[in-house]
């Protein structure tokens, strides 16, 4: 008798007590996890879509330094920046992504990609600028008909490199986000 009033005890405190506290823990680990992955997955497609943005105008960017290179006639255009508003141009819940997927990944060119807001805004910020400085002046003294001050054709040498290895870095930088969103749990 001593047994069946013990197992009776346990088997309320069980229903009562335990398998409600089971049931909600499960729940909402379950529930939260699949709201993560939702999230993870849009940040990663979000990521994608201004990653792209920033891609175009980077090569637009090397179209008109190259335009510019030794050799070539001189192209008085300025490099396009709309995209870049400013280093919070790509939200910290994408840079999370960035970062995450990209971790334990080689850099395909000179950056790696969790370093994205740095070069970027060195591109946008100091590489477009001091282009449209340069040729605001050729163009101002090309029109007073004065000697040029600012060699265009130097600059487009000096910004090639760092230009290109901005578009390698977005450029692997959207792999990784790919892959990321079509995983069943992306990173």
């Amino acid at each position: 008798m001593c047994c069946i009033e013990h197992s009776t005890w346990i088997k309320e405190i069980i229903e009562k007590a335990v398998i409600p506290f089971l049931v909600g823990a499960i729940s909402y680990i379950l529930f939260r996890g699949l709201d993560e992955r939702k999230k993870r997955k849009n940040y990663s497609k979000l990521g994608i879509i201004i990653i792209r943005s920033l891609l175009e105008e980077v090569n637009i960017g090397i179209n008109i330094i190259k335009a510019n290179l030794p050799g070539q006639p001189i192209l008085l255009k300025n490099m396009p920046s709309a995209s870049w508003i400013n280093i919070n141009t790509i939200p910290d819940e994408v840079l999370l992504r960035i970062i995450s997927v990209s971790a334990k990944v080689e850099q395909d060119g000179d950056y790696h990609p969790r370093d994205i807001r740095s070069h970027t805004k060195n591109y946008f910020k100091h590489m477009c600028v001091t282009w449209k400085q340069c040729v605001s002046i050729v163009s101002t003294a090309g029109n007073n008909k004065l000697p040029i001050p600012c060699d265009l054709q130097d600059t487009a040498v000096s910004f090639q490199r760092p230009a290109e290895h901005v578009k390698i870095m977005l450029e692997q930088i959207i792999q990784l986000l790919e892959r990321n969103s079509k995983k069943w749990f992306p990173k």
